[in-house]
């Protein structure tokens, strides 16, 4: 029983096989077929089955052909039916796309460095058509290497063989923009596109050498640039120049015209050593620098003092610098100078040679002592040319004897200089007929002189020896009037609240000494000046550093000054010469 169902099981089996609606051939021919081809889908089946294809093809029974147009590979399905049994089956085809034989591209001319531009690339065949079908994928290169391009780009169908993309070109001059298929490099196209400078934006320097000698002239270079650093040959504004060197020599405020397209070349000289800056700026723009070490330059020497005057017989200190004609310090100088003066007179310092330490300045002292616009000079001893001078206003003492008269008179010492005078009191007229007679009977004549002499103290002050009894070796030579002895001197002098207080008298002695002993202490023919017998006493006065000039003391104002008194008095206490009348004072002054 089980035997006789299964047979009948498999005999159905094979009758219902028979039944299904065959298919013989289902190909598509060509197979392959580039885009926008078409191609034969080549079909048999079962008599009287009912046939259709997909994708859009539909019923095709009673055809053994259809022509179908495929946009992408595809798998077409045949399907048989026939008494409710179906059979299927496939045939594919694949669609390569249609290849560029070039690009056109198409956009402006000329653009501004920084603007977007846009290009419309066309996929053209040999004939210069458009090709719709183009389905590739391009990239862009330009020569602009600051430029930004799109990035690769895949045309679709929906492109239809054109596309537009947006470039940026930052460098100034003629552009090139490229299109070209990633896969086949012979397919390509070009385009052309003048790129202009956008506005300037930044002022550049350039030519500034990195080391200079001061004074040298510098050839320097002023460019406005845009903000890509193309040069901005349009920029018509006006810049200024400064510098870290407060000597620059710097040209002057300067505008751009359009015939120096962008860029103009000027002079700058810079005189201070160092590290020194050049900046050039104008309104809105970001400023342009350049810096330059400066060296000095040729070695010379220059002579200072603190100040422009200088007192007779004082120390002045002069500071000696190596140093180029612009005042930069040679540190390095290390040679010997010798010193000279036109005060012939001048205490000057010996030769001093500059050790590496000094770095290139020494300070030295010299005393003038001759009044007046002096001079002191450095020179080098290996090179003359190497040389320098200060000066200086001296000023001094100097005393105008009185004119011709008075019967004692207060003159000028041979010795004197403009740092210190020594005035020597003495007669101008014989005192002989008063003083004849003995030695005993006679008591006229001098026997005491002195003088309170007001003078400013600002001006002068007692040399080391305010006061001097010795009488002058010098031409005219003078004998004392006064024999002051060898015991205690009767002399005394000092400066006081504005006066010179002088004086020397004798010393009397004992008339029981003996006849004669007074003439040990007595009086004496005072003989005119100049000559024997003339001389009391004299007063040195020595200049003060510091003292403004003007006049110590004159004696034309003497008169009526209550604070001057004078005298040359006899044995008794008499004045045999008093004041202005008989005293004649010249004048003293700081010059």
């Amino acid at each position: 029983m089980k035997r006789l169902t299964l047979t009948l099981a498999v005999l159905a089996a094979a009758c219902s096989s028979s039944d299904k609606p065959e298919i013989t051939v289902f190909i598509a021919a060509p197979a392959s077929v580039a885009l926008g081809g078409t191609t034969q889908l080549v079909f048999n089946a079962t008599a009287g089955a009912t046939l259709t294809i997909d994708q859009g093809v539909g019923d095709v029974t009673g055809k053994t052909t259809v022509t179908v147009t495929p946009t992408a590979d595809t798998t077409y399905t045949l399907t048989a039916t026939k008494g409710g049994k179906t059979s299927t089956r496939t045939a594919a085809v694949s669609v390569t796309a249609s290849p560029s034989a070039a690009f056109r591209i198409t956009g402006p001319a000329a653009t501004v460095a920084g603007v977007p531009v846009d290009f419309t690339i066309a996929a053209v065949d040999t004939a210069g058509a458009v090709n719709p079908n183009y389905r590739g994928t391009v990239q862009f290169v330009s020569d602009d290497e600051q430029g930004t391009m799109s990035g690769n780009l895949a045309f679709s169908a929906a492109d239809s063989g054109q596309k537009t993309v947006s470039a940026t070109f930052r460098t100034a001059g003629p552009r090139l923009f490229v299109v070209q298929d990633t896969s086949v490099a012979t397919a390509q196209g070009i385009a052309q596109v003048r790129v202009a400078a956008a506005d300037a934006s930044q002022l550049v320097v350039s030519g500034v050498p990195l080391t200079a000698v001061a004074g040298d002239q510098l050839a320097v270079t002023v460019t406005a640039r845009d903000a890509f650093g193309n040069v901005a040959d349009g920029f018509t504004g006006t810049v200024t120049f400064t510098s870290s060197d407060p000597a620059a020599s710097l040209p002057a405020d300067f505008t751009f015209t359009a015939g120096d397209k962008g860029s103009h070349s000027f002079s700058v000289m810079l005189s201070t050593a160092g590290n020194a800056t050049v900046t050039v700026s104008s309104a809105s723009l970001t400023p342009g620098s350049g810096q330059v070490n400066v060296k000095h330059g040729v070695t010379n020497l220059s002579v200072a003092f603190a100040g422009a005057e200088a007192w007779a017989g004082s120390p002045a200190t002069a500071t000696v610098t190596a140093q180029d004609k612009f005042g930069n310090r040679v540190t390095n100088y290390t040679g010997t100078v010798a010193f000279t003066s036109s005060d012939a007179a001048a205490s000057v310092p010996a030769n001093v040679t500059f050790a590496a330490a000094d770095n290139g300045q020494v300070a030295v002292n010299v005393t003038f002592n001759t009044i007046g616009a002096q001079t002191f000079t450095a020179t080098d001893t290996a090179a003359a040319s190497v040389t320098g001078s200060g000066s200086q206003t001296v000023h001094g003492l100097v005393y105008t004897n009185p004119a011709t008269g008075g019967k004692v008179r207060l003159v000028a010492n041979a010795t004197s200089s403009s740092s210190v005078v020594q005035l020597d009191l003495v007669s101008n007229t014989s005192l002989f007929p008063l003083t004849a007679g003995t030695n005993d009977t006679v008591r006229n004549g001098a026997f005491a002189a002195g003088m309170n002499l007001p003078l400013d103290t600002t001006k002068v002050g007692p040399d080391t020896a305010l006061l001097v009894t010795t009488p002058p070796t010098t031409v005219p030579a003078s004998s004392a009037v006064l024999n002051l002895g060898t015991g205690t001197q009767a002399k005394g002098a000092a400066i006081a609240n504005g006066v010179l207080y002088s004086g020397i008298s004798q010393k009397r002695v004992d008339p029981s000494a003996g006849p004669g002993a007074n003439n040990q202490r007595g009086d004496v023919a005072v003989r005119p000046f100049p000559g024997a017998a003339s001389f009391y006493y004299s007063v040195r006065l020595k200049l003060t550093p510091g003292a403004a000039p003007g006049t110590v003391f004159d004696g034309q104002a003497l008169a009526t000054n209550l604070k001057f008194h004078a005298a040359v008095r006899d044995r008794s206490g008499s004045d045999v010469f008093s004041g202005t009348t008989d005293f004649a004072i010249g004048k003293l002054e700081v010059k």
